[in-house]
């Protein structure tokens, strides 16, 4: 059997069940202009028969990377040997590449505004999309569970509010150009991936509450797909930087941990932006509260 063949079939399960969630989610999104909503069982058929090219397809370029990786190797490891010597002999050079950087037009970051933008709208769009599906019971709707989300939102917006702009590039919602000091981790050494773990929050919490097929396809979906981004960030960041490097940053950082709340020199580097991120964080919480009902036509709260 081919490398490409043995992939494919590694990639299968994954693709397939992509593939799923894609057709559910469209035929979710399709529902105002009038189609049907796809049953959950024809999603999955759907889903395997439109899995098997998706999988071949992503397969090929994974060999392809595979093979390339492979013939380079050495190369490779000499250049990452160079850029260690290089960083250490010269910090000036790298000063001026993140000054250069610094300075690079706005066209960037404007397109991840705008990104952002429609991520959310698109966001809520299928959310409320879900309330129109087929409803399909897998646990009763009672008060209790409602708790839940209401328990964890400021935790969620915590999250959020410290999670947006962090000095950690290999993240959701992280800072590009930044440059990450180990010795000022910041939220960072709380956990380096604020924005995916509030999400996983988010999503967990709100399947408590909502107990029906199409809002547990929905909401699970989103805790699997952010708990599978952190390992390809940190990956990402492990390719980026020197292995020098790299040690320092990921020792610096972790994936979540309380133990910095414990550490008075941490608590200081950030006190001076304290006030004013508690205050987002209560306006948010209270925003979203507010909101709510009005967009989705529940009320969050208990009753």
């Amino acid at each position: 059997m081919s490398r490409q063949r043995r992939v494919t079939l590694l990639l299968y399960p994954f693709g397939a069940g992509a593939r799923t969630v894609n057709l559910f989610f469209a035929s979710l999104i399709l529902s105002w202009v009038g189609l049907p909503v796809l049953s959950p069982a024809w999603s999955v058929l759907g889903g395997m028969m439109l899995g098997i090219p998706a999988s071949h397809l992503f397969a090929g370029h994974i060999v392809r990377l595979m093979e390339r990786a492979e013939t380079r190797l050495d190369r490779l490891d000499r250049i990452c040997g160079g850029a260690c010597g290089l960083l250490r002999i010269a910090p000036a050079a790298g000063a001026a590449r993140r000054a250069r950087a610094a300075d690079r037009p706005s066209g960037p970051r404007l397109y991840f505004a705008l990104y952002g933008t429609v991520s959310l709208l698109v966001l809520a769009w299928v959310i409320v999309a879900a309330g129109r599906a087929p409803y399909v019971e897998l646990w009763p709707q009672t008060p209790a569970p409602r708790w839940v989300p209401n328990v964890t939102s400021p935790i969620f917006w915590t999250l959020v509010v410290l999670g947006i702009r962090l000095p950690w590039p290999w993240t959701l919602g992280g800072q590009r150009a930044a440059r990450f000091d180990p010795d000022r981790p910041g939220f960072a050494a709380v956990t380096r991936h604020p924005l995916l773990i509030a999400l996983m929050l988010w999503s967990f919490a709100h399947l408590f509450p909502n107990g029906d097929l199409a809002h547990v396809i929905l909401f699970g979906s989103f805790f699997g797909l952010s708990l599978a981004a952190i390992p390809m960030f940190d990956a990402r960041a492990r390719r980026a930087l020197p292995h020098c490097e790299a040690w320092d940053a990921f020792r610096a950082t972790s994936i979540f941990s309380l133990r910095p709340l414990l550490n008075p020199e941490w608590l200081k580097q950030g006190e001076d932006h304290l006030i004013p991120r508690l205050l987002a964080i209560v306006a948010f919480w209270a925003t979203a509260l507010a909101l709510h009902p009005i967009l989705l036509g529940v009320s969050p709260l208990p009753h």
